[in-house]
Parts: C-alpha cells; sequence; structure tokens
C-alpha cells in the first residue's frame, strides 16, 4: 500500500512539475515582449549581413544563419507548448464522454 501511494505521488508529481514547464515557457513565449525581442534580433542580423555584403573591412558578429535560428527555435517552442495544450483539450475531451 504504502509503495502504491510513493508511485502515485511521485506521478503526480512529475506531471505537476511538467505542467509548471509548459505553462511558464507558454506564457513567457507568448509575452509580446519576447516578440519584439525576437523581431529585433533577426533584423540586427540582417543588418549586420547587409554590412558586411557592402563595407568594405566589416566582419560580422551576427550572420543570417543566427537570426533563423534564434527564429526557429522560438517557432518551435510555441508549437510545443501550444502542441501540448491541444493534447490537453483532446484528452479532456475524451474522458468527459
Amino acid at each position: 500500500m504504502e509503495k502504491m501511494a510513493h508511485a502515485v505521488s511521485e506521478s503526480f508529481g512529475k506531471k505537476l512539475k511538467v505542467r509548471i514547464v509548459k505553462f511558464k515557457v507558454g506564457n513567457f513565449l507568448r509575452c509580446p515582449h519576447v516578440t519584439v525581442c525576437l523581431g529585433v534580433l533577426v533584423c540586427l542580423c540582417g543588418v549586420s549581413e547587409l554590412m558586411e555584403e557592402f563595407l568594405d573591412g566589416y566582419e560580422a558578429k551576427f550572420h543570417a544563419a543566427h537570426g533563423v535560428i534564434l527564429f526557429g527555435a522560438v517557432t518551435m517552442l510555441k508549437g510545443l507548448t501550444e502542441f501540448a495544450e491541444g493534447l490537453k483539450v483532446v484528452t479532456t475531451r475524451n474522458t468527459e464522454e
């Protein structure tokens, strides 16, 4: 009986931690400040690439690939959090029926 109670509490604890992480990451990624910062950083990467192309002797610290990777990572995280929320909705609907 003790082992079962421990297993249940351990499972609940893991689920709770996952929900907290999904909630925090999802809220962080939906914050307008993150979107604005992402846009500014991607634009800076593009401007840096242009300056490297047109100015002799200028060596860019950020390249277009950095902006694409940053944009891709944030988009992927947004998609994962939305997928997890959608999965939660589907599973709660199935359990209610």
